[in-house]
């Protein structure tokens, strides 16, 4: 009857610790993939786009990053631009940065993928990887992607869709 409650014991002492307990390395991190990314340009009448909506749920900073690969598996990211909010009624680029990024404590960034250089249509995929040097961080970010577009003068569409089912990854 001991051993089967040192054996019961130890099984809840590894099942409360969880993940942790078998945890290594410096950092934490994690990936998603996010499907159906389209970037179509033919004039300024007729384009889609891509934005993902990546906010971080931790107390603590996460870096991240985002490749975008076409239907060829090519890397495509000289499309990302990485964005922040502000209060003066437009976003701000993050200039300094480009597919890797930092996202502060409880904060959002927003991804663009566009392409208006040349007449073009690609679709893809994106990698999301994320880092933190909180190693009790199992789950960092939440997103969801929103494709938006014109197709001819005066008809605008836009639909949104959760990353990862909407749930944190």
């Amino acid at each position: 009857m001991k051993k089967i409650t040192g054996l019961i014991v130890a099984l809840l002492l590894v099942a409360s610790v969880g993940s942790v307990a078998f945890a290594y390395g410096d950092t934490a991190s994690g990936r998603a993939t996010a499907t159906s990314i389209n970037l179509w340009y033919y004039d300024g009448n007729n384009y889609h786009a891509t934005l993902a909506y990546l906010t971080n749920i931790t107390d603590t900073e996460v870096s991240c990053t985002v490749n975008f690969y076409s239907s060829d598996g090519e890397a495509y990211n000289s499309v990302l631009k990485v964005y922040k909010g502000n209060k003066t009624g437009s976003s701000v680029i993050l200039t300094d940065e480009s597919n890797s990024f930092k996202i502060p404590a409880h904060s959002t960034r927003c991804v663009e993928f566009k392409d208006l250089s040349k007449k073009n249509n690609t679709f893809g995929y994106a990698v999301i990887e994320w880092s933190s040097a909180d190693t009790m961080v199992n789950k960092a970010l939440i997103g969801s992607l929103r494709k938006y577009g014109r197709a001819g003068a005066g008809t605008l569409f836009g639909t949104c869709s959760e990353i990862n089912g909407g749930q944190p990854f």
